[in-house]
């Protein structure tokens, strides 16, 4: 079985639809989805799909009423789990989802893993660790990094492929650099009271 692996999507609409559409030719059947969607409106058009999907909570959740309530509309067999991470059996391999990367690197460590997938950190990350692929896809928002990345993960072979899209849409361009520069807009400090 081959599995679509996301994460922190950041309400990038086009990207995540770019991706989404290529489900056909990956011969995708699942979708494990790492988090940060900020947006309901981002997990109806995962859960849309006509295969199950997989999706773990935390930092950047938008809403949560709202997108439990659309997840409990939905049809097909998607699974939200209520922590910031979820364990699962697909195909005789055992794996692990969560957004966090330190939890990640530990869970890798346990031996009780074939697989485990993270994110939060925008960073790509890919090491066998003993007996566990230990992975994180990226980012599909490419707000960050301006590369759009996802993975394909192969539970025959136990390994993983990565894709990314071309001329991905991002929210941090150069134009928006400059303008924000030329406005002297700085981040204010937060004020806690």
């Amino acid at each position: 079985m081959k599995i679509l692996i996301i994460s922190d999507i950041h309400e990038n609409f086009d990207n995540l639809s770019r991706v989404l559409q290529m489900i056909p030719e990956l011969w995708v059947e699942m979708i494990f989805c790492l988090w940060d969607l900020i947006n309901w409106w981002i997990w109806r058009m995962i859960a849309s799909q006509d295969i199950p999907t997989h999706l773990v909570w935390w930092n950047n959740d938008g809403t949560r009423v709202a997108i439990t309530k659309k997840f409990l509309e939905a049809n097909n067999w998607s699974i939200i789990s209520d922590e910031c991470f979820d364990k699962c059996q697909v195909w005789g391999k055992s794996i692990f989802l969560t957004h966090y990367p330190l939890l990640a690197w530990s869970v890798a460590r346990s031996w009780d893993y074939d697989a485990v997938f993270y994110g939060h950190d925008h960073k790509i990350y890919e090491e066998m660790v003993w007996n566990c692929l230990l992975y994180n896809p990226w980012e599909i928002s490419a707000h960050k990094t301006q590369t759009c990345t996802f993975w394909v993960y192969d539970t025959q072979t136990n390994t993983v492929k990565s894709h990314s899209i071309d001329n991905p849409s991002s929210i941090k361009t150069d134009i928006s650099k400059d303008f924000m520069n030329d406005l002297k807009l700085k981040k204010s400090p937060r004020k806690y009271w």
